[in-house]
Order: structure tokens, then C-alpha cells, then sequence
């Protein structure tokens, strides 16, 4: 038998963070409970324990994109292709606001995926042009893999460090130092 869990409370409600467009993207939680969100309209959020927005960042346009965050920092993919960094401190948008934008190609490039962080703060994400890249902490490149298709999985990182994410040829990338 399988128990049933018990509801404990509730999630702050949208009247506590009034966006403009439905939010269909998935939250991230930071070491002190913050929680990020980006929702469809033009605004990333940081909200605070008590449901109320601590951050209240601009994107510019309306974007699909769920976060990640590490030591302090919310990061975004962005359909224009690149990732954006936020400092969750203070809000303020982060000069390492990496990728390629490249709106001249047939596809959007867009990083429709949450990037994934790994201890070192290297950032990895999927691109619909069918890359998969990483960048360090500061925003080099560390690698590009073009899997000549799509990625629009999830990044996921094992517990030895190797980066996992599948591509639309139907492969599965298993990449590591």
C-alpha cells in the first residue's frame, strides 16, 4: 500500500506574485529557500519565504525558460540562445550573459533547456540548434558538441561529474573531462 502524502501548506499564490502571462516553466530552489521562477511574461522572479518577490528582474520579451541556480546565482536559457546570469542578492543582471546569438540561421538557436551547474560552476545547456555547450564559471567556452539535431532535454549531471542529455536523433550524450 502506497501512502497518500499529507498536504502540508501551500506554495505562495499568484496573487502574491501577480505576472502577466501563465508560468509553465519549473521553479528552482536556492540554498536559503529561495525560489526562482521565469514566467511567460517579460520578468524573472526570486520569491522570498513569505511569497513575496525579492527580485524582480527585466528579460525584455517574453521568454519560456526555467532556471538553475548556484552559489548565489539564477541562471536562464533564453531563445535568443544565450544564458543569462541574475545575482539573486541583489537582482542585478550579471556581465556573463553567454551563448551564441545567431538569429540569421534557419531555427532559432534558443536554450530552451534549465541549465545544469556543477560544483565548479561550470554552466551546461542544450540548444535547438543541436548543440550541447558548456561554459565556465566566467562564460568560455569549455566545449561544443553538434549532435546535428535538436537538444531540448534536460541536463542532468551524474554523481561523478559526467554531463547526460539526450538529442532528437534519438542518442543519449555522455560527456566528461
Amino acid at each position: 500500500m502506497v501512502a497518500v502524502p499529507k498536504l502540508v501548506g501551500e506554495a505562495p499564490s499568484c496573487g502574491d506574485l501577480p505576472t502577466a502571462y501563465l508560468i509553465e516553466v519549473s521553479p528552482a530552489v536556492a540554498a536559503d529557500g529561495t525560489a526562482v521562477i521565469g514566467s511567460n511574461d517579460a520578468f524573472e522572479y526570486a520569491v522570498n519565504g513569505d511569497g513575496n518577490a525579492a527580485v524582480e528582474v527585466p528579460k525584455g520579451r517574453r521568454d519560456l525558460r526555467s532556471p538553475a541556480v548556484s552559489r548565489g546565482r539564477a541562471m536562464f536559457g533564453a531563445h535568443k540562445g544565450r544564458v543569462h546570469t541574475i545575482d539573486l542578492a541583489t537582482g542585478k543582471v550579471l556581465a556573463a550573459a553567454f551563448g551564441e546569438q545567431t538569429p540569421s540561421r534557419s531555427r532559432s538557436v534558443g536554450v530552451w533547456t534549465s541549465p545544469a551547474i556543477d560544483r565548479d560552476g561550470n554552466v551546461y545547456v542544450g540548444t535547438r540548434l543541436g548543440h550541447i555547450e558548456g561554459f565556465d564559471r566566467a562564460g568560455a567556452l569549455l566545449f561544443d558538441v553538434d549532435t546535428k539535431d535538436t537538444v531540448d532535454s534536460y541536463p542532468a549531471l551524474s554523481a561523478d561529474g559526467t554531463l547526460l542529455i539526450g538529442s532528437s536523433n534519438g542518442l543519449l550524450y555522455a560527456i566528461r573531462d
